[in-house]
């Protein structure tokens, strides 16, 4: 499951080619541009993601007011600073202060609650939305973290199958053989445990619906025995996200 953690990392440091006063520090595949002078390789600092919504006292802290994304400029996104993309803040908060960062990075400590760091979670749209349901059985989307982070996790030579996501939102279905039922959720509320009551107007649902998903997973239900099936989808087309 894709979670947000931040993480004291030991940092590279790479000249940054456009800029004297910058530098490129480098956690596993990530950069983040950074003061020159402020970090040698080797050292060991704090990594806050993308996504990251930070408490504003923390945005001050860190000369960041009216510098970040979102409508309260507290949420951390990929900028380019002078040519080169910075992927997250590298840095060293007052909070962290006597903290042992080097066995923080090696223990792999979280320090996201200790500084009040939360995961953005964009809105979402009426359309994607409406009444929901408890369901404990739903089976909920699995994510992948991403690879930029974990650069060691293959081995050389180790064959891989690569696929691609479209550009839509994630869809999950959850088939019960027993009764026949058919649970829809998005992977937001499927995260929360919970389904999407059937709606006509919702995206999910017709996408379900007009592709005959519901008959698919019986089928597949029969035919391998299994209790439950689960179809894990993306909804894209024009409407649903900003690329058609």
């Amino acid at each position: 499951m894709s979670t947000l953690r931040v993480t004291a990392e030991v940092l590279t440091v790479h000249p940054h080619p456009n800029a004297d006063a910058l530098e490129l520090a480098q956690i596993g595949l990530y950069r983040a541009v950074v003061a020159k002078g402020a970090y040698r390789t080797g050292d060991a600092a704090l990594y806050i993601p993308e996504q990251a919504v930070l408490p504003l006292a923390l945005v001050e802290e860190l000369g960041l007011t009216g510098r970040l994304a979102g409508g309260n400029a507290d949420r951390v996104k990929a900028v380019r600073l002078r040519g080169e993309l910075s992927q997250g803040i590298v840095c060293r908060p007052a909070a962290l202060a006597g903290t042992d960062l080097a066995r923080a990075a090696a223990d792999g400590t979280d320090f996201a609650q200790t500084l009040g760091i939360t995961k953005w979670v964009p809105p979402i749209p009426p359309t994607m939305s409406g009444d929901v349901e408890p369901a404990p059985e739903l089976l909920a989307w699995v994510d992948i973290e991403n690879l930029q982070r974990y650069p060691d996790v293959f081995a050389p030579g180790e064959l891989v199958v690569l696929t691609e996501k479209l550009h839509g939102t994630a869809c999950l279905l959850t088939f019960h053989a027993e009764d026949g039922r058919v649970q829809v959720s998005s992977k937001g509320f499927g995260a929360k445990g919970l389904a999407l009551r059937e709606d006509p107007r919702n995206l999910y649902w017709r996408a379900v619906r007009g592709h005959g998903l519901g008959a698919v997973a019986a089928r597949v239900a029969e035919r391998l025995g299994a209790r439950r099936v689960g179809f894990f989808g993306e909804v894209y087309g024009s409407g649903v996200q900003d690329l058609a």
